[in-house]
């Protein structure tokens, strides 16, 4: 999926392409969406096996992940908005659903520190389906797709290559999602699903982080991300899978 509020500059000329190596935040802040993933999966399960009997921290903890998700999240749309050539359309509603998504979640723990139950459930489950319906968006996005909808890398001939870790990523955001508006429409045939989705997620932050450090070292065709078509050679992209 996404890895925070920085990028990569590509600047492209008629005789020529460069791809600047992305700024060191963007490797950071994938780990921090690792750590923030691992930390939520840690205090639900904890909360699960009768550890923490009290739900506040799990709360406390899962509210403050989902408002940093949020901030940076916002941060992305906002890069998507002012590029010359932003990410496929879908890409970008994706993200907007995710953000969208993380908004809920956080809605839906902050009402539960403030003991206001009428709406819990509701921002539960709409974030949940924001997340499934984004998450089929991102896997349709970074899936196999014609050349012209990809990072060229200044490259000729040849055909569009599936960004693999961003395709297997998104796949398990995809599961994770389903996992949660299972859980949220108390569909629930393998108990508490919400550890679930949260342990799908937790692989997918990780071929995100994976993505990151491969196209840092350079890359290959496989980091491609899904772009808007744009035939003219003279564009400055910003771009922040």
């Amino acid at each position: 999926m996404l890895r925070g509020c920085s990028g990569w500059l590509r600047v492209a000329t008629a005789s020529g392409s460069q791809l600047a190596r992305p700024r060191p935040f963007v490797v950071w802040t994938s780990w921090l969406f690792v750590a923030m993933t691992a930390l939520q999966l840690s205090s639900a399960l904890l909360l699960e096996s009768g550890v923490w009997r009290h739900p506040f921290v799990n709360v406390a903890t899962n509210l403050a992940c989902n408002a940093l998700f949020v901030a940076c999240y916002v941060g992305n749309l906002a890069a998507y908005c002012t590029s010359h050539r932003p990410p496929s359309r879908a890409y970008c509603a994706g993200t907007a659903l995710y953000t969208c998504g993380y908004f809920s979640f956080a809605a839906h723990f902050g009402l539960r520190l403030l003991r206001a139950p009428g709406v819990v459930h509701f921002c539960n489950a709409a974030g949940s389906s924001l997340f499934l319906v984004g998450s089929v968006l991102l896997v349709s996005a970074t899936a196999l797709h014609p050349a012209s909808s990809y990072e060229r890398l200044g490259e000729r001939g040849g055909g569009g290559q599936r960004s693999a870790p961003l395709f297997a990523g998104s796949s398990c955001f995809l599961l994770g999602s389903i996992a949660l508006t299972s859980d949220a429409l108390l569909v629930k045939p393998f108990g508490h699903l919400a550890v679930w989705g949260l342990a799908a997620f937790l692989p997918g932050r990780v071929l995100f982080l994976l993505a990151a450090y491969r196209s840092e070292a350079g890359g290959d065709d496989s980091e491609r991300l899904p772009l808007s078509p744009d035939k003219s050679p003279d564009r400055t992209v910003l771009v922040r899978p």
